[in-house]
């Protein structure tokens, strides 16, 4: 049994490696992703516009087999609250 989470635990990290290489800066983020994902739960993320949020969770979704995730992308920007665009 622990081997298998040895195994597991091994795939996380080479996939949180090669996301690395597209997103920087982001290993905590991409950690809880891949926790939730290996847990099979679901992930808000929440910051600024153009922070690679969508793109890291897809990226993360993209190397697992797990082809059944749904990413919902709300992008509201600061002249959004005032109705201009």
């Amino acid at each position: 049994m622990r081997e298998q989470y040895a195994d597991v635990a091994l795939l996380g990290q080479r996939v949180i490696e090669q996301v690395e290489r597209v997103i920087v800066g982001k290993r905590a983020v991409l950690e809880q992703i891949m926790a939730a994902t290996l847990a099979g739960g679901h992930v808000l993320l929440e910051d600024y516009p153009g922070l690679a949020k969508t793109a890291s969770s897809r990226d993360i979704f993209g190397c697992s087999k797990n082809r059944q995730n749904r990413i919902v992308e709300n992008s509201t920007y600061p002249l959004d609250d005032f109705g201009f665009r």
